[in-house]
């Protein structure tokens, strides 16, 4: 389980214009990949570096009472990258004016889309919608709310640009994938427990994201849920949600090993997020213990389940 993040280069100079109170590239700006024989393609558009450390997500109908054998976890983490790649592909639509880190979107301050793009995440969209509802029903249902938090989040409300909505449409694009692989309920407790943590974790780094983004995200004119708050308290919020999380661990979980590796995982966190510098670093170091710790968690409640 590991929430999202990216690490980003120093950024490049790239003048910028206004137009209609939201900033573009400026006239005359040839900003990364803007000439014509280095345009990204629709598929690195879809930024696939970035989303696959999330696939394993699909295994959390291992969790669960009634398990799930090999065809259901791989057609549910085909399910799941599918849904990612909507997210990621949509996301570089919107932002590509406000990014411009190539290394973060590769459709930074360009402003055309690439030819064949949203055709694709329709086609992304409508493949994870029928894998979803050949696993089940409550694949299909992890299914929708995925991609609907996809749109939301990048477009139609744009929930990134709202306080405390940022954090719930980032969220909701990840955690339903714990279900992508789960046919029929019940999900049992060792399910809530993983989400108690993966929820911690991911906003965690949702948050610590958003501090190291505040100048993109200035630029686009979203207030997100860090530039809302400020660098302290948005810290201070970040390292409570780990004490909630660390509490629903220890009532979800019976099994002594289980509960010490989830506690040793937010204290992991919890430092990290103490003592690290700048957003930056807390970010990365923050994306190892989530990813580390996380993997470990997963281990010792599969023990309790199995």
């Amino acid at each position: 389980m590991q929430p999202v993040a990216t690490e980003p280069p120093v950024a490049p100079s790239v003048s910028i214009a206004k137009d209609g109170g939201r900033e573009q590239p400026g006239d005359g700006v040839t900003a990364p990949g803007d000439h014509a024989t280095l345009a990204p393609s629709a598929w690195a558009a879809l930024r696939v570096r970035q989303w696959p450390r999330f696939l394993p997500l699909a295994a959390g109908a291992l969790l669960t009472p009634s398990g799930a054998d090999l065809v259901a976890l791989l057609t549910g983490t085909t399910v799941a990258a599918c849904s990612l790649a909507f997210a990621y592909g949509l996301n570089s639509i919107t932002d590509r004016r406000s990014d411009l880190l190539v290394d973060k979107n590769p459709l930074a301050g360009r402003t055309e889309v690439p030819s064949g793009l949203p055709a694709l995440l329709v086609v992304l969209a409508l493949g994870a919608l029928a894998l979803g509802a050949w696993i089940g029903a409550v694949a299909l249902g992890a299914t929708v709310l995925s991609l609907l938090a996809g749109l939301a989040y990048s477009s139609g409300p744009r929930l990134k640009g709202r306080p405390g909505l940022s954090l719930l449409g980032n969220g909701m694009i990840f955690m339903p994938l714990l279900a992508a692989s789960v046919s029929v309920g019940p999900l049992g407790g060792a399910w809530f427990a993983a989400a108690a943590l993966l929820a911690a974790l991911l906003t965690q780094n949702q948050l610590v994201h958003e501090l190291a983004d505040a100048a993109e995200d200035l630029r686009a004119g979203d207030r997100t849920s860090a530039g809302w708050l400020g660098p302290q308290r948005t810290v201070l919020l970040a390292r409570l949600l780990g004490l909630g999380a660390g509490a629903v661990w220890a009532a979800l979980t019976a099994d002594a090993l289980a509960l010490g590796v989830g506690i040793v995982v937010l204290l992991g966190s919890d430092r990290v997020l103490a003592t690290a510098a700048d957003a930056a670093t807390k970010r990365r170091r923050h994306r190892w213990v989530a990813f580390l710790g996380g993997s470990a968690a997963f281990a010792a409640l599969y023990g309790t389940v199995h």
